[in-house]
């Protein structure tokens, strides 16, 4: 009886003498992430783990760029567009070939006008300028677009002959390459294009054949809101 006493009393003496070991950095939040953090009490140390990446792929969902920087900016768009008109008389109508503005990154894409400008000379050597039309040949061209999270149906780019001034205004919004428009959205192909095409009328009888280069000015912004 005295010997299991004793062994009752032992085992009780170690467990209460046992350590606790406490650690200094004992509190953490999605550590090895981008978005980790890591608090440490008691020490005057730290060390931060830097992993840098020369040529990001902004692709990658994944990829450690911040929300809504420019480096996830990957778009592809035409080399060179056209409108034209077949006839120079009254009512005769603008058109063009259809082109194409795709999102290849793994975020979603705003794309905006930033003017339109008319080169110094005409197209052909000793012709005339579109911009030297007359108010009553009132030449119209708009820019249509479809497709896309959202796309502006229709903007007049060029009223009475010349380039609309402060067209600064929103073409469309792009999804990422999945076509997802957010983190937690639907993949919805196609999404990440925008078709567009231009279209007008020419108001009354032109004296000749008119030709102008224009550069149509584009922007894009990556938007804040994917998480």
């Amino acid at each position: 009886m005295k010997k299991t006493l004793f062994g009752a009393l032992l085992s009780i003496s170690v467990i209460t003498l046992t350590p606790i070991v406490v650690s200094a950095d004992q509190t953490g939040d999605n550590l090895n992430t981008k978005n980790g953090s890591r608090t440490y009490i008691g020490e005057s140390e730290a060390t931060v783990p830097v992993q840098g990446t020369l040529g990001v792929d902004n692709t990658d969902p994944d990829s450690p760029i911040d929300e809504g920087d420019d480096a996830w900016i990957n778009v592809t768009v035409p080399t060179q567009t056209y409108f034209y008109s077949a006839g120079k008389t009254a009512n005769s109508k603008i058109t063009s070939p259809k082109y194409t503005i795709t999102n290849n990154s793994a975020r979603p894409v705003n794309v905006s006008f930033n003017g339109l400008t008319e080169a110094e000379s005409p197209v052909q050597s000793g012709g005339k300028k579109i911009s030297t039309t007359t108010e009553q040949n009132n030449v119209v061209v708009n820019l249509n677009a479809t497709g896309g999270v959202s796309a502006t149906a229709s903007t007049n780019i060029i009223s009475n002959g010349k380039p609309v001034s402060s067209l600064t205004s929103l073409l469309g919004r792009l999804a990422n390459n999945k076509g997802k428009d957010s983190l937690n959205g639907a993949e919805n192909s196609g999404t990440n294009a925008l078709t567009f095409d231009y279209s007008g009328n020419i108001g009354s009888n032109l004296d000749g054949v008119y030709s102008s280069n224009y550069s149509l000015g584009l922007t894009f912004s990556v938007p804040k809101d994917w998480n």
